[in-house]
C-alpha cells in the first residue's frame, strides 16, 4: 500500500503542473504541421528583427520522407510535441532531460529514428519541435520570472507558474490536440527512452547524475541489471563446478584406460568429485529459489517497463490534453491503480510465497534493493511522509506546498497583480507582451507575439533536411552552412534556460552569423541582443529572395537589372543610396530607402 501511495503521490503532484504547456506547444506546432501537409511546402517568414514585423515569405519544399511521415502520422507528431513533458514519463523528462544534455538527447533520438519508419520519424520531429518551443518560450518567461525555474528564491517559481498560466489561458484549444497517438512508436520509446540496460547509450551517457532520483525507468533498469547479474553469477558458478567435475571424470576415464591404472589416484578423484557434487547440491538448494524468483522478477520488470510506455502516455494525455480542457483525475487514478496492481508491486519484488521460502526471498529482495544506491532511501524517505506526501514533494520540488501551487496555477490572472506588483499590470502584459487586447482575446496565427512567432518559424525549419536548409541559406545570401541533419541539432544544452541559440560555445547554425539570425527571428523579451553586422559599403547586383533588409555605414549602390515585385518589402539604410538605372519597383511593392545624408 505504501508503494501505491508513493506512486499516486508522484502522479498527483504533477497534476496541472505542465497541463498548459502542451496546449501552447501544440497550438504552434499544429500551424506548422498544416502548413507543411497542405501543399508539401512551408512558408518561412523573413522579418525585420528590430521592428518585429514580417516583411516577406519564401516557400521551402518539405523533403519527401518527412512529408510522408507528417501526412500519414500527424497524431504521432503531436505526441512527440509533448516531448520530455511526457516521454519517457513526466518526472524523468522534467528532471533528467530538460535541464542538461539536451542536444545529446536530440541527436540520440534523431540518429535512431532514421531507420525505424515514418511513425517514429514523425514522433521525433515533434520531439525536436517541443525543444524549439521551450527554447524561445522559456527565454520569454524567464524575463518575467528572473531566470530559469528555481524555488530559491520562491518568487521565481511563483512568477513562472503565473506567467505560464496566463499564456495558457489565452491559447486557443483545438480539436486536433486530442488526436494524439504513439501507435507504432511504443517499441521505439521503450528501446531508446525506457530500457536503460547497462550497455545502452541511454544508461551510459544520458540518464546520469542529478535529476534521475525519481526516474522509474532508470531505477527498474538498474534493478533488472542487478538481477540478471545475480542469475548469471549463479549459472557461472554452477558451470565452473560442472567443468571441474567433468574434468576429474575425464581424467579418471583416461587413468582406467591405461595398461596399469593408478586406482589410488582414481579413488582420490572420486572422493573429490563427491565433495564437489555435494557442494554444488548445497549451493543449488540454497540459491535455486532466489534464482527462480529473480527470473520471474526480471520478467515482471520487463513487462512493467514495456507497459510503462503506454501508461506514461495515457497519464500525460489525460493530464494535459483532455477534451474538457481540464485534467481527468478519475481516469488518471484508474490508469495508476491498474498499473500498480498489475505491474508495479511485482516490479518492486512483492513475493508470492510463504514460510521459510518467504524469509529467504525477502532477504534476497532486501539485498538486491540495498545494492542499488538511492533506491531504499527514496522509498523510505517518501514512505515516511505518506500522510502528507503531496506537501512533501511540492516543498522538495517547488519550494511551496501543493495548496500554494494550486492557487497560483488555477487562478493566475487573480494572482498576477500580487506577484508582479503592477510591473507589468495584467492588461499591459496582454497588450504589450502578448499582442492581444485583453482576457477575451485569444492568441492567433496572424498576430503571434515574438517568442511564439520565433517558435513557429523554428518549427517549420525543423521540417527541412540539410539539402533544403542550405538552399534556404543560399537564397538569403547567408555565409552560413547547415552541417547537421536538422536545424535543431548540434547546440542546445538546457530547455529551461534562455537564449540557448546564442549563449553557448556552440551556437545554433542560424545564429552563427548575426544577419542570418536577424533575417528569420524577431528580437524578443529576455533574449541576448543579436547585433547586425554592417559593412561600410554594399554593391547590390540582385535582391536575395529571402532577404529584405540591407544596411551599410556609408553607401549602398544597386547595379544591374533588378525588379522589386509587389510581394516584396525592402528596406535599405545607409548614408548614401545610389540607385542604378536597372532598378525597378512594381506597383504594390514596399521599398523604404533611408539615406541618412
Amino acid at each position: 500500500m505504501r508503494k501505491i501511495i508513493i506512486f499516486l503521490g508522484i502522479i498527483f503532484c504533477l497534476v496541472d503542473i505542465w497541463a498548459f504547456k502542451p496546449k501552447t506547444h501544440l497550438y504552434i506546432a499544429e500551424i506548422a504541421l498544416q502548413d507543411a501537409i497542405d501543399d508539401g511546402k512551408v512558408r518561412i517568414p523573413y522579418v525585420d528583427y528590430e521592428t518585429k514585423e514580417i516583411i516577406g515569405y519564401h516557400d521551402c519544399t518539405v523533403p519527401a520522407d518527412i512529408l510522408h511521415a507528417l501526412k500519414n502520422y500527424p497524431a504521432q507528431y503531436r505526441a512527440g510535441v509533448m516531448g520530455p513533458d511526457a516521454y519517457p514519463d513526466l518526472i524523468t523528462g522534467q528532471q533528467a532531460i530538460h535541464p542538461k544534455y539536451v542536444d545529446r538527447w536530440f541527436r540520440y533520438l534523431w540518429k535512431h529514428a532514421q531507420n525505424k519508419g515514418p511513425a517514429v520519424k514523425a514522433f521525433v520531429l515533434g520531439y525536436l519541435t517541443h525543444g524549439a518551443g521551450d527554447m524561445f518560450g522559456h527565454t520569454f518567461v524567464n524575463y518575467f520570472s528572473g531566470g530559469a525555474f528555481t524555488f530559491s528564491p520562491k518568487s521565481n517559481a511563483v512568477r513562472h507558474i503565473t506567467i505560464e498560466g496566463c499564456i495558457a489561458n489565452q491559447t486557443p484549444l483545438q480539436q486536433a490536440y486530442h488526436n494524439v497517438s504513439i501507435a507504432g512508436v511504443e517499441n521505439f520509446i521503450y528501446e531508446y527512452l525506457v530500457d536503460a540496460h547497462e550497455d545502452s547509450e541511454l544508461r551510459k551517457t544520458l540518464l546520469k547524475g542529478a535529476g534521475t532520483d525519481f526516474s522509474l525507468p532508470l531505477y527498474f533498469s538498474k534493478l533488472k541489471t542487478k538481477l540478471k547479474r545475480y542469475k548469471q553469477d549463479y549459472h557461472n558458478w554452477i558451470n565452473k563446478r560442472n567443468a571441474k567435475i567433468d574434468g576429474l571424470k575425464k581424467k579418471n576415464r583416461r587413468e582406467r584406460d591405461k595398461f596399469i591404472p593408478d586406482y589410488i589416484t582414481i579413488s582420490a578423484r572420486l572422493v573429490e568429485i563427491q565433495l564437489l557434487e555435494a557442494e554444488k547440491k548445497t549451493f543449488e538448494l540454497g540459491r535455486a529459489p532466489a534464482v527462480k524468483y529473480a527470473e520471474e522478477w526480471i520478467d515482471d520488470i520487463e513487462r512493467g517497463l514495456k507497459r510503462w510506455v503506454r501508461v506514461a502516455h495515457e497519464i500525460a494525455v489525460n493530464l494535459m490534453l483532455h477534451p474538457s480542457g481540464k485534467s481527468d483525475i478519475e481516469k488518471i487514478k484508474s490508469i495508476a491503480y491498474d498499473y500498480i496492481t498489475k505491474h508495479l508491486l511485482s516490479m518492486y519484488g512483492a513475493p508470492d510465497v510463504v514460510g521459510e521460502a518467504l524469509r529467504k526471498i525477502e532477504e534476497f529482495i532486501q539485498e538486491v534493493i540495498d545494492s542499488i544506491p538511492g533506491l531504499r532511501e527514496f522509498i523510505e524517505e517518501v514512505g515516511h511522509k505518506v500522510e502528507t506526501f503531496l506537501k512533501f514533494l511540492f516543498e522538495k520540488t517547488f519550494g511551496m506546498s501543493w495548496e500554494e501551487f494550486k492557487s497560483y496555477f488555477t487562478e493566475p490572472e487573480k494572482r498576477f497583480p500580487i506577484v508582479f506588483l503592477g510591473r507589468p499590470t495584467l492588461q499591459q502584459f496582454y497588450t504589450e507582451h502578448l499582442g492581444i487586447s485583453g482576457r477575451n482575446e485569444k492568441l492567433s496565427e496572424e498576430n503571434l507575439f515574438p517568442a511564439a512567432q520565433n517558435t513557429l518559424t523554428m518549427s517549420k525549419l525543423i521540417f527541412l533536411d540539410r539539402f533544403e536548409g542550405n538552399k534556404l541559406l543560399k537564397k538569403i545570401g547567408s555565409p552560413t552552412t547547415l552541417n547537421h541533419e536538422n536545424f535543431m541539432l548540434g547546440f542546445i544544452k538546457n530547455l529551461d534556460a534562455g537564449s540557448q541559440w546564442d549563449c553557448c560555445s556552440v551556437k545554433m547554425t542560424l545564429s552563427q552569423e548575426p544577419n542570418t539570425y536577424r533575417n528569420f527571428f524577431m528580437d524578443q523579451l529576455g533574449a541576448l541582443k543579436v547585433q547586425a553586422v554592417v559593412k561600410d559599403n554594399i554593391s547590390l547586383d540582385r535582391i536575395h529572395e529571402g532577404r529584405g533588409i540591407y544596411e551599410a555605414k556609408e553607401t549602398i549602390t544597386t547595379t544591374g537589372n533588378m525588379t522589386i515585385t509587389g510581394a516584396k518589402k525592402i528596406r535599405m539604410e545607409a548614408k548614401k543610396i545610389q540607385i542604378g538605372p536597372g532598378f525597378k519597383i512594381e506597383e504594390g511593392a514596399r521599398v523604404n530607402l533611408n539615406a541618412k545624408d
